[in-house]
């Protein structure tokens, strides 16, 4: 049974933190990943892969069964993913708190919150993204329904096509970003700065009456 595919009880009530990644001659749970990603796996749900330092890695590619990165449930809080290629990644219900995902491009990659129970049950569900860093990041066409973005650092981000629905974006910094053609339905705004909360809710009213005049029409 390979690192992964254990539990996190399995792994971490009988060993400490890196005591198996030193033993089989990994360094890091970065270095550990990264092999087990190059062998062609591409399923790391559930995991507790928090502190790991993937910057400017390509983890877009799918295996030889078109299977894409799935990391879903997983722990990744602190983790590094600066100017990292995560197209199509699966980041459904993952624990990224303080992780940095600056320059990253995330493009139709999936990070809703309601697909799994979260890693640890102590945990609220909806810190998942808290404070994370996602300056000048690609979100284009990402799923990020639900997504808890309270605090984060959005400026210059890429939003367009973005499903935001129900997204906590209080408190977070939005300079410049761009939403254009998001879905903003049901968000909490209340940005830091105050003129970009202006202009999100101004687009969100101007979605809602366009809505409005094709039902109308129809």
């Amino acid at each position: 049974m390979s690192y992964f595919t254990r539990s996190w009880n399995e792994r971490h009530s009988t060993e400490p933190r890196f005591r198996q990644s030193k033993e089989s001659g990994f360094k890091s749970r970065s270095e550990k990943f990264l092999f087990y990603y190059g062998r062609g796996q591409r399923n790391f749900s559930g995991q507790e892969l928090s502190y790991i330092k993937l910057s400017e890695q390509d983890l877009s590619k799918p295996n030889e069964q078109g299977e894409h990165l799935n990391l879903s449930g997983s722990c990744l809080e602190k983790a590094v993913f600066i100017s990292a290629n995560l197209c199509s990644v699966n980041l459904s219900g993952v624990d990224l708190t303080e992780a940095d995902l600056s320059h990253a491009n995330l493009s139709e990659a999936n990070l809703s919150l309601t697909v799994k129970a979260p890693l640890y049950p102590t945990k609220p569900q909806n810190q998942n993204l808290t404070r994370v860093k996602l300056d000048r990041a690609i979100l284009s066409n990402a799923n990020l329904t639900g997504a808890d973005l309270a605090g984060a650092i959005l400026n210059h981000a890429n939003f367009s096509k973005a499903n935001l629905s129900g997204a906590n974006l209080q408190g977070a910094e939005s300079r410049k970003s761009d939403f254009n053609n998001s879905d903003l339905t049901m968000v909490t705004l209340y940005f830091t700065a105050a003129r970009e909360t202006r202009r999100v809710k101004s687009l969100v009213w101007q979605r809602l009456q366009q809505k409005e005049k094709r039902q109308d029409t129809l």
